[in-house]
């Protein structure tokens, strides 16, 4: 399944309630709103064995660090996913 969050804003409480178990059978496509939003989402799935973010900013790419993240719709998504590469991507 696929899940597709525009929360303005509150994608941090919802994706810091999840855990791996949550991702073994879906994916999201997420806007992240702020700075602090990208900081406490990275570190949270950092954490998280097996579960990638891909970062529109860095042309799909696997977010490797902080800065990949987007901090605002005008920087494009994030894609969650237990896979390990976009087939999709640029």
């Amino acid at each position: 399944d696929l899940i597709k969050m525009d929360v303005e804003g509150h994608e941090k409480e919802i994706l810091l309630a999840t855990d791996a178990k949550d991702w073994e059978k879906a994916d999201g496509l997420v806007e992240v709103g702020s700075a602090q939003n990208a900081a406490e989402i990275f570190a949270h799935f950092q954490k998280m064995k097996g579960v990638n973010i891909f970062a529109q900013k860095r042309g799909w790419q696997k977010a490797k660090s902080l800065e990949d993240i987007p901090t605002s719709y005008k920087e494009g998504s994030i894609f969650i996913t237990r896979k390990d590469e976009m087939y999709w991507g640029g």
